[in-house]
């Protein structure tokens, strides 16, 4: 049976890095292609809960360099998913209608945020989940 409140913090990881490549490329060609391809894989993550294609390299290069399995509480990484979602979007938006600098603020903001994540472990995502959600779950 799958473990669905736990991730595993190696594969988070490497998909914000996954994320930074990927914006800063579509930053480069100004491209909402690769943004909107970006919101799909945030939505697999967030919203419908599978493995989208950046979780499944991010395993796929797991496997070349075993590590240790990190297990993380799974709904903050979804709920910064659903973010990452939104930031995407907005981005793309942003450069399909040549509002080009709404689209590279909202892109540099997702990458800032996705290198926290990627570099250092720090999920602002999961900050904003537990100052704005776990209050109102608590009973």
């Amino acid at each position: 049976m799958r473990n669905t409140l736990h991730l595993d913090e190696n594969v988070i990881r490497i998909v914000a890095f996954e994320t930074v490549l990927v914006v800063l490329i579509a930053i480069l060609f100004k491209s909402d292609f690769l943004l909107y391809l970006l919101a799909f894989d945030f939505f697999l993550r967030g919203v419908v809960k599978t493995n989208s294609p950046l979780s499944s390299i991010a395993k796929i290069l797991l496997l070349l360099k075993p590590t240790t399995n990190k297990p993380v509480f799974a709904p903050p990484k979804r709920f910064a998913a659903r973010i990452g979602l939104v930031f995407s979007l907005f981005s793309a938006v942003g450069y399909s209608l040549d509002y080009d600098t709404v689209a590279l603020t909202v892109s540099s903001i997702l990458v800032l945020c996705a290198l926290l994540e990627s570099v250092w472990s720090i999920c602002l995502g999961c900050y904003i989940y537990n100052w704005i959600i776990v209050p109102f779950t608590k009973a």
